[in-house]
Formats: C-alpha cells, sequence, structure tokens
C-alpha cells in the first residue's frame, strides 16, 4: 500500500498537466500513488491522463462526466489507497521534495495536517526547484486566534486544499460539497479543527499558475455566488466551534466581497443587475456587523466605510489631512 495518494482532477488543462503530472513525477518521494480524474474534459486532458498512466505503473486513471472540480476531489479520496492525501490542481507544479519533507514533519510532530507555503505567477520563479537542505517546522495547535493569523498572514494556507498532506479519515468525515466552486475554503478550516494541530514547514514548495482560464480569472458568471456561499459555511463553523475572532474576520472578507461582486457585475455581466439591490442591501447588513465587532481593526473598519460610503470617506481623509497639517503647525 502507497503511504500518500495524490489527487489531481482534471478538466481543460492540456496545456498546463504534462509539466504539473512531470512535477509529481519527479519526487524524491517514491511511496505514493497518482490517481487523476479526468472530470469529462472537452479537450485532450484525458489522454494525456492515459498516456502518463501507460509510462508508470504507479497512475490510476478515471474518466467520468462533468461533475464539477469538488466532485473530482470525493471521489478522488473514495478511491485512494493510502493514508495520507495530497491535493494538486491540474495546473500547478510541486518542488521536487514536497512530499518527502511534508510526509516527514506530519510523522515526527505526530500531527494529522502537514503544510507548507505557496509562490504563485506564471511562470516558475527562479530558484523555485533548487535542492532544500535546511527548513524549520512549527507545531501549532488550531485555536481562533490561529487561524485569524493564518487567514490574515497566509491567506491561500487557510483557503486552499493545496500544498498539505491530510489523514484520508479527515476527507471522508468532511467532504467537500458536490457542485459547488470555492468548496475548498468552505472544508479547509472544518479540517484544520478536526486535526487540534498542524505541522506547517517555512518553505514555499507549491506553486500555483496564474491560469487566465481559471474559475477565479474568468468573467463574472452565477458561479461567484459561491464564493459568499462559501464564506457562509464558515461563518456557520465559526458558530459551532465559538470562534468569534475568526468570525469577525471573515464577516469583514464577506463584506468586502459583495462590494467585489457589484462592481465585477457593472463591469463585466450586466445581465445580473437584478442581483445589484440584493447584494447591496447585504452589503450593508454584514458592513454594520463588521463595523461593530470588537475583533476588526480600525484600519480594516476604514476600509469598510471605504466601500460603503466612498463620498463621504473623500470628505473624511480630506478632512482630516488638514487636521493634520494644522496640528504639525
Amino acid at each position: 500500500m502507497p503511504e500518500i495518494s495524490v489527487i489531481v482532477p482534471a478538466y481543460n488543462v492540456e496545456k498546463y498537466l504534462h509539466a504539473c503530472l512531470d512535477s509529481i513525477l519527479a519526487q524524491t518521494f517514491t511511496d505514493f500513488e497518482l490517481i487523476l480524474i479526468d472530470d469529462g474534459s472537452p479537450d485532450s486532458s484525458g489522454k494525456i491522463c492515459d498516456e502518463y498512466a501507460e509510462m508508470d505503473s504507479r497512475i490510476r486513471v478515471f474518466h467520468q462526466e462533468n461533475q464539477g472540480q469538488a466532485a473530482a476531489r470525493n471521489f478522488g479520496v473514495s478511491q485512494a489507497k493510502a493514508e495520507w492525501i495530497h491535493f494538486v490542481d491540474s495546473d500547478d507544479i510541486i518542488h521536487p521534495q514536497m512530499l518527502e519533507i511534508l510526509y516527514d514533519c506530519a510523522i515526527r510532530t505526530k500531527c494529522n495536517i502537514s503544510m507548507c507555503g505557496f509562490v504563485g505567477g506564471e511562470s516558475v520563479p527562479d530558484g523555485f526547484l533548487e535542492h532544500i537542505a535546511d527548513y524549520t517546522v512549527s507545531k501549532a495547535d488550531v485555536t481562533d486566534e490561529y487561524l485569524v493569523g493564518l487567514l490574515k498572514n497566509d491567506s491561500l494556507c487557510y483557503h486552499s486544499v493545496c500544498a498539505k498532506i491530510i489523514k484520508k479519515d479527515i476527507l471522508l468525515k468532511i467532504p467537500f460539497e458536490a457542485g459547488r466552486t470555492r468548496e475548498d475554503s468552505a472544508v479547509v478550516c472544518q479540517w484544520l479543527h478536526e486535526t487540534k494541530n498542524i505541522a506547517y514547514i517555512d518553505k514555499q514548495m507549491y506553486f500555483y499558475v496564474k491560469n487566465p482560464t481559471s474559475t477565479v480569472h474568468c468573467k463574472f458568471s452565477r458561479k461567484n455566488f459561491d464564493s459568499l456561499w462559501s464564506f457562509e459555511q464558515q461563518m456557520d463553523f465559526c458558530d459551532r466551534v465559538n470562534f468569534p475572532r475568526l468570525k469577525a474576520n471573515l464577516l469583514c472578507e464577506y463584506a468586502v466581497y459583495h462590494y467585489i461582486l457589484i462592481n465585477k457585475i457593472k463591469n463585466e455581466n450586466p445581465d445580473f443587475n437584478s442581483y445589484i439591490e440584493d447584494l447591496k442591501r447585504k452589503a450593508s447588513a454584514a458592513t454594520r456587523k463588521a463595523l461593530k465587532s470588537p475583533y476588526i481593526d480600525k484600519k480594516e473598519k476604514l476600509y469598510l466605510l471605504e466601500l460603503k460610503y466612498p463620498q463621504w470617506m473623500k470628505w473624511y481623509w480630506i478632512i482630516s489631512n488638514r487636521l493634520k497639517k494644522l496640528k504639525r503647525l
């Protein structure tokens, strides 16, 4: 039985898939299986998966009708033979020592989740693939304060399922919600809380490609509303486990994202103009709650006020700057 199951859903990524799979097969840690799920790709992604499976016996390929990334990931977990799971997005690249380091740190610290940092761009940065000789491992209890720090200082580690190895039983207990996008953000905080403590490696070993065709970068569509659903799922989780600080910070981001959606609709897809008034109402309600929270700092509150009252805040800054000048006289 392999120690790690690496799961890669693939959909319309023929341009990136070779580099992704090559980076996985180049791992210094070799005791893994690679599960590829062709999620009904209309391009040659499925064919590429089959070609790689012919070259390496560790690879298993599954072809299915398009059901979305969440369903593909759930299916991959259900087929996994290993105790540990690692997700890689099919347009990304991982450092050759990534599995080795993550696994070693998980075993040494006896943590059920081991994770590292991300680096992103249009091409792999210089030095990314160089040998890692030294790194620092920190073990942390997953508290309200810790998750707030992770959200603010390393938001990709907070939101993304990638750059981690995770015990399979956690994923079976808390699966993705099929049919949704941004399904990762909705569950990662729950996984972290479930494991109680995590190991964190201070190296960026996961490279995410800024793919202009990905869901995040596409023109506004109904899928963008799933980001609001994801925030709501996270805030409900905070209520269940009594994490008021994390909920307050998520509420702040939730409010901001309403304003982002309003601007995206105006600039990208006027077919959704009928949603704007409802988004404005929800943005105002979330903003009012966030402004009352003792866990939101002044800088964040001023940012929310600028989004909600742009004209009023314009005068606020003019008057504030003039008063500062007068005090210096």
